[in-house]
């Protein structure tokens, strides 16, 4: 198998049948045995509203019901969904979208172009509390400016903005920011979700908060005939049901995949050499795009000397540590874009050199007296703690006093967010498109 090199931050996927968002990837002869899969997540969906409180467990689930006019594909371009052709105006001020015909939301009602711009309205509207309505109001310097949505006739859509932008297809495919096409009676008439209509392979059947999320096939589905690619082309409900169960104990998941009373468990990379060996267990290990960084607080009195951040740069071995959280499958990078981007290139992977040596030049330029580099960290997330333990020791090898300060994870996101903090592990999320 050739190690992948995106980002360090893996997961192993375990299963007894596959390893995929949707079952395109599934056997038939395999799909035929169960009415149901069964799927870990770690912790419950926080909504069924999508794009507006979301994260990456809530993504999972949601993109299983919804769709949007575009999506992902597997090397992040941005390829049509529900629509089926994009045109652009001459001075690329006005998006052209022609959707796909016989696509049908789960009340059984075919999509239209009114439903997009009415969808598009409540996205804009500030009571839906939309996470990305920033990103297309023009109140930021990086937002696009969406002057209009306007049907143009049934199947088609015009979208008008200020001022060509290469970012607004990227925007409209974002995976966080899902800008999904729902059913106008998916909401009351305060504009809150009640009941999710989407026009994607699975809807929902019953969300027992705390226990699982059960979806079911959606007969009359009408999937693109496009070759299947990332989050885009076509899409196959070969199980009958999925059943989203929350275990958030990583032994429990473990012994409930042994006993076979679950089928895809997205687990620990810790796990990856325990079950070698196991012929009813199929490991995969794939790439992701979350970022695992060292947070370093600039404003901090002693971090704000650059000798001193210099130094730190060249105490970290981060091929050692990439090499060690990814089990050997993964490769530092020392850029928000991922490495499977179109956009990343070698320049890409400039950064300081691991030499002890430079460390202690640059600690002596910054008359270092021992002062101590206090690292925060959590026990929540496995990788974070386990690189916060691996950079206590490469700091201490290099002669940087450093203590370790353990928090729970609630305390340990609002320092991070407050920026309280002098070093600090973290996770985040670049757009999939860093221009």
């Amino acid at each position: 198998m050739k190690p992948p090199s995106l980002l360090i931050n893996f997961t192993l996927c375990l299963s007894t049948l596959l390893c995929a968002l949707f079952g395109a990837s599934l056997p038939v002869s395999a799909a035929d045995t169960k009415d149901m899969l069964r799927i870990v997540i770690a912790a419950d969906i926080r909504s069924l509203n999508p794009g507006v409180k979301r994260d990456s467990t809530t993504d999972m689930v949601v993109h299983h019901i919804f769709e949007g006019l575009v999506g992902y594909k597997k090397n992040l371009d941005v390829a049509p969904m529900l629509a089926e052709k994009i045109s652009l105006s001459e001075d690329k001020t006005h998006y052209f979208f022609t959707l796909r015909q016989g696509v049908k939301f789960h009340n059984g009602e075919e999509v239209t172009a009114e439903h997009v711009r009415w969808n598009w309205q409540r996205f804009m509207d500030p009571k839906t509390r939309w996470r990305c309505k920033p990103w297309f109001d023009g109140s930021t310097s990086y937002s696009v400016n969406l002057l209009s949505v306007n049907v143009v006739s049934r199947y088609e859509i015009r979208f008008t903005i200020e001022k060509p932008s290469f970012t607004f297809l990227h925007r409209l495919a974002n995976v966080q920011c899902f800008s999904a096409i729902i059913h106008p009676q998916s909401v009351d008439e305060e504009g809150r979700l009640m009941q999710p209509i989407g026009t994607g392979p699975y809807k929902l059947k019953e969300w027992r908060h705390g226990e699982y999320v059960d979806l079911e096939r959606f007969d009359d589905y009408q999937a693109s005939n496009l070759p299947t690619d990332g989050y885009t082309g076509k899409k196959q409900a070969l199980s009958k049901r999925l059943r989203f169960l929350i275990v958030s104990d990583t032994a429990v998941a473990k012994s409930a995949l042994l006993a076979g009373d679950i089928d895809i468990y997205r687990a620990p990379l810790t796990l990856y050499p325990e079950l070698d060996g196991l012929q009813n267990i199929r490991r995969d290990v794939y790439p992701v795009l979350n970022w695992t960084t060292f947070l370093l607080q600039t404003n901090d009195p002693l971090l704000s000397d650059p000798n001193i951040r210099k130094a730190i740069m060249h105490a970290i071995d981060r091929d050692g540590l990439a090499k060690y959280a990814t089990l050997g499958f993964g490769k530092a990078n020392s850029s928000a874009v991922p490495g499977k981007s179109p956009y990343h290139t070698a320049a890409h992977n400039d950064w300081y050199e691991y030499n002890p040596a430079k460390t202690k030049k640059y600690l002596a330029q910054a008359k270092y007296a021992g002062e101590v580099i206090k690292i925060q960290t959590n026990r929540k997330n496995p990788q974070l703690y386990d690189n916060a333990i691996i950079l206590h020791s490469m700091l201490l090898d290099a002669g940087i006093m450093r203590s370790l300060k353990y928090l729970i994870g609630p305390a340990s996101l609002i320092t991070s967010i407050l920026g309280r903090f002098r070093f600090h592990p973290s996770i985040i999320q670049p757009e999939q498109n860093p221009i």
